[in-house]
C-alpha cells in the first residue's frame, strides 16, 4: 500500500517518558516557587504525573471512523475510534498521545492535557504502521483519571 500525499494530514504526537513530581501552579498557570536559603525551589504537591516528549509533527493518513470492517488488523476486542497509518520508522507506541483535531499548546505547563487522542493499539506491516486511536474525553478533570476515553 502506498500513501497519496494529498490524503496525508499533519498531526502531532508525543511519547510517554516517565513519571515526575507534580508542582503547584500560580494564578498564571506557571510553576509556583518558594525561597529557601536564598534559592528558588519549585513547590511540589506530593503527587506524580506523567511526562511526555515534546510534540513531533507527523504526516499521516487518518481514517474517518471505525464503521463495519470485514478485515480488522487489531482483532475484535480492541475499542478504537480511528486508524492512523504512518511510515514504519515513526516511533509511535501504545503510550503515545496525539493532536489530530487541534495543535499542542506548549505555552502551558501540562501541554499533554490538550491532546485529542491516545494510541490504544499498534500493528506493524511490511512498510507501514497502523495505529488504533481512541478520543480522549475532555470534560471534567480527565487527566487526573488517566485519559478517560469515550
Amino acid at each position: 500500500m502506498r500513501f497519496l500525499n494529498k490524503n496525508m494530514r499533519e498531526i502531532y504526537y508525543s511519547n510517554y517518558l516517565d513519571k515526575v513530581p507534580k508542582y503547584e501552579l500560580d494564578s498564571n498557570g506557571n510553576v509556583a516557587y518558594m525561597e529557601m536559603d536564598g534559592q528558588s525551589i519549585p513547590v511540589e504537591t506530593g503527587d506524580m504525573e506523567d511526562m511526555y516528549s515534546e510534540p513531533t509533527l507527523l504526516k499521516a493518513y487518518i481514517s474517518t471512523g471505525t464503521g463495519n470492517v470485514n478485515r480488522n488488523p487489531f482483532g475484535l476486542s480492541i475499542n478504537y475510534d480511528r486508524i492512523i497509518l504512518t511510515k514504519k520508522d515513526v516511533d509511535i507506541n501504545e503510550a503515545s498521545i496525539l493532536w489530530v483535531e487541534s495543535e499542542p499548546n506548549l505555552e502551558i505547563v501540562n501541554f499533554q492535557d490538550t491532546a485529542d487522542y491516545i494510541v490504544v493499539g499498534v500493528a506493524d506491516s511490511l512498510n507501514h504502521k497502523h495505529c488504533a486511536v481512541k478520543r480522549i474525553t475532555k470534560s471534567g478533570d480527565w487527566y487526573e483519571n488517566k485519559f478517560q476515553i469515550k
